[in-house]
């Protein structure tokens, strides 16, 4: 038990019964002990040893602050390289008075409960470092609790962790104030997203208020549970696993004196851990989408359709929308039917409903990225409307690229072609080579012909696609226009004669004429300079000495 305790006066000051939310920063900082000091300037501690506190003294006994109007205490940091905990210590409770919530390193919110029954009298709130270094601190408040939507999953954890058995980076470590925060109850689920290769294995344990690893009894109920180490094998075919907390193993999830939960395991690479609520399951359908904008987890857990108040109407949402997806049924998570899909249209806009195809085998795709997505499927009229706000085309450029006469290449960025207004995109140059084969890149994608080599006629609208050969020309100049949505499938190519190099009538005896890469035409090249020179009709790229 810590016997000097945090002194501060300023936050003495009288708390708002009826407010939501009360700042705590202004006044943090004004106690303490151990080696650390904090930069109110920067709102940065530093530690300098480890297990070091410092933050809110409220006073003991009749001084202590009752803290009732709220649920929850928050801190919010940059991000750190060392954990930390997040203390309250009450008046009750004699040598379990102090409750204390773990924050891992890189995390930059901690949510610490207050105890219903003993908030009324709180004597201190401190942050207590596992190991030195700095914190820098961004917000700190108090607030009632948030409310959790029952119908969405709650992230608990995402990024990309390969597991291993020890090693600080080689588990995902998930506090126990997450689990608080999504409200985590008995019939609720803990999906876990991964790759797994075969003869892996898995374990998921908590750390009790000793520092004692020690595993989830639920770990003893799932399908091929090893009893001597207390681990299973996640199925190396599929991408999703869920499990199921009862009354005892939400318990040890949400109990704030327990210090954190972790994930171990080898050949296993974990995506994301969310928390999808019992309540959820009973309001989802059997609809699922995957697409590009999630990795194409098809028929995957945390992806279905929510049912609606009508009947045979589904909604989905998201965040963010892009690229190509599909709408597929599955009568389990992660067994998509492919006999039940739903596609059909491309480039689809933001409010507006199209029909759609069944069984078809061209994806849905839409035009540009959206935000906020609400994807509603009615499978009464057949439709599919998507709701959200547009976000700008994220490409400035997009490039010609392939052989020019100096050999294939789909890096080179020396022609691109400028955004000029919505999607469109323009750019003039001029072809040296007796015939350049030449596609189109955006992004990471590569459009092309969509099928065998295509000689391109001047004026004439092309169609291009992710996949095909390549498009040509012969020697001369040309502006090129394309019209492309960003993440498309398809795109809208014309050539059409450029107008920088008049024509001239082909004659050796004809001046000779030079012009930068651009196409511009140069009266004096200058010294250690390439142009293009250009005699009647011949044509050709030189080095000026």
């Amino acid at each position: 038990m810590i016997k000097r305790l945090l002194t501060i006066c300023a936050a003495a000051a009288a708390l708002s019964a009826s407010a939501d939310t009360f700042d705590m920063l202004p006044t943090f900082g004004g106690g303490g002990w151990g080696d650390r000091t904090y930069d109110a300037d920067t709102r940065t501690i530093t530690y300098n040893d480890e297990w070091v506190g410092i933050g809110w003294w409220f006073g003991s006994g009749a001084d202590a602050k009752d803290l009732s109007a709220y649920d929850e205490f928050v801190l919010e940091t940059e991000e750190s390289s060392i954990a930390y905990n997040i203390a309250i210590q009450y008046v009750e409770g004699g040598d379990n008075n102090t409750v204390s919530v773990t924050v891992p390193a890189g995390k930059t919110k901690g949510i610490a409960p207050l105890d219903p029954e003993r908030k009324n009298a709180v004597q201190q709130i401190y942050i207590q470092n596992h190991a030195p270094g700095t914190i820098t601190l961004t917000a700190a408040y108090l607030q009632n609790s948030v409310e959790v939507d029952p119908t969405a999953p709650v992230v608990l954890w995402e990024g990309s962790r390969t597991l291993a058995w020890s090693g600080e980076n080689n588990t995902v470590e998930i506090a126990i104030s997450d689990f608080v925060a999504a409200k985590t109850v008995a019939g609720d689920k803990i999906v876990i997203d991964y790759t797994a290769e075969d003869g892996n294995g898995f374990k998921m344990i908590y750390v009790n208020p000793d520092w004692e690893w020690v595993a989830l009894p639920v770990m003893s109920t799932l399908e091929g549970y090893n009893t001597e180490y207390s681990t299973i094998n996640l199925p190396s075919d599929k991408t999703s696993y869920s499990i199921t907390l009862d009354e005892e193993n939400a318990a040890l999830c949400t109990n704030a004196a327990n210090k954190k939960i972790l994930l171990q395991g080898d050949k296993i690479t974990v995506k994301k851990v969310s928390i999808v609520h019992a309540t959820a399951e009973s309001a989802l359908s059997n609809w699922y989408i995957g697409g590009e904008f999630n990795g194409w987890k098809n028929g995957a857990e945390g992806f279905a359709f929510s049912n609606t108040d009508t009947e045979g109407v589904y909604t989905f949402k998201t965040a963010s929308l892009s690229g190509e997806f599909l709408i597929v049924w599955a009568d389990e998570p992660g067994t998509p039917d492919w006999t039940k899909k739903i596609c059909g249209v491309q480039n689809m806009e933001a409010g507006t409903a199209y029909p759609y195809k069944e069984n078809d085998n061209t994806n849905f795709s839409v035009k540009g990225i959206l935000k906020d997505v609400t994807v509603t499927l009615d499978t009464n009229a057949k439709t599919i409307l998507i709701e959200g706000a547009s976000s700008e085309n994220q490409y400035t450029d997009i490039y010609l690229v392939g052989d020019f006469g100096e050999g294939w290449s789909e890096d080179t960025t020396d022609m691109p072609l400028r955004l000029k207004d919505g999607d469109t995109y323009t750019g003039t140059y001029n072809l040296t080579a007796e015939t350049s084969y030449f596609k189109l890149k955006a992004g990471s994608y590569v459009y092309s012909t969509g099928g065998g080599d295509v000689a391109v006629e001047l004026g004439k609208e092309y169609t291009t696609a992710k996949t095909g050969n390549a498009f040509s020309l012969p020697a001369g100049e040309y502006t090129f226009t394309y019209v492309m949505a960003k993440n498309a499938d398809t795109g809208k190519l014309t050539v059409t004669k450029g107008a920088g190099i008049a024509d001239i009538t082909a004659d050796d005896n004809a001046p000779v004429e030079f012009f930068n890469l651009q196409g511009i035409r140069v009266a004096q090249p200058e010294q250690g300079g390439i142009y293009i020179r250009r005699q009647g009709s011949k044509v050709q790229k030189v080095f000026v000495k």
